[in-house]
């Protein structure tokens, strides 16, 4: 995971529920070979980073650890958002009015993660069908900051209830969205839904590189990337 490529800086990686006691999150971070972290407060999610980045916690809940993030290569600070929403409806209604309070910073925003809930039906596969009404307020959400879903490759799907024959369901319900803010700056972002590790594992490994275009000043004109961030349940 902190394998190098020349001209490729690692970007924080979120690691979402990770179901283990805060005072293991150090030795995590060393087995990483991460200098720091930032756990949000209940532990549920916890964001490794190396020194080149300079991160800050601006906004949290159980559902999300937002970010403010500086890095050299960056033309402006940059708010990361790392989602877990939670499963209830009521509750999600709660991230995304918390989540519409970040505009107010005046930084591109960037969501990534776990949403909990899909937004077409072709985002999933098996059980019921689709219901549009458990999605309108993600639907209001993302039109109301504007945002845009900047799509993947590779599998359709990220989780799957792992049970058998026709009780099986496939949903996609990680995603990146970025706001107007983000796409002005310059910073592409791709993502890569990577193939489950085990059959017993609800969720895929998530991935998301970024390209920047070079600052004005740098005398290296080949393009900066950015990478990686992974999500695991």
């Amino acid at each position: 995971m902190k394998q190098r490529q020349p001209g490729v800086v690692e970007a924080p990686p979120g690691v979402c529920e990770p179901k283990m006691d805060g005072s293991r999150f150090d030795l995590i971070r060393q087995r990483l070979g991460f200098d720091a972290y930032c756990p949000s407060d209940d532990g549920r999610l916890v964001v490794f980073y190396s020194t080149e980045f300079s991160c800050s916690i601006v906004g949290q809940s159980s559902q999300y650890l937002a970010l403010r993030v500086r890095h050299s290569q960056l033309r402006t600070e940059v708010v990361g958002v790392f989602m877990h929403a939670a499963c209830s409806v009521r509750d999600r209604r709660e991230l995304w009015a918390d989540l519409r309070t970040l505009q107010v910073l005046g930084l591109p925003l960037i969501f990534h993660g776990d949403f909990n809930v899909i937004l077409y039906a072709e985002e999933k596969r098996g059980g019921r069908n689709f219901c549009r009404a458990g999605s309108e307020d993600f639907h209001d959400f993302i039109q109301d900051l504007d945002l845009t879903d900047v799509g993947f490759s590779g599998n359709q799907f990220t989780w799957c209830n792992n049970r058998q024959g026709r009780a099986r369901v496939w949903k996609r319900l990680d995603r990146v969205l970025v706001d107007r803010g983000w796409l002005g700056s310059g910073v592409v972002p791709s993502v890569l839904h990577l193939a489950r590790t085990a059959s017993d594992i609800p969720r895929c490994w998530f991935l998301t590189c970024f390209q920047a275009c070079p600052l004005r000043g740098v005398s290296d004109s080949k393009t900066f990337g950015f990478g990686m961030i992974v999500f695991r349940v």
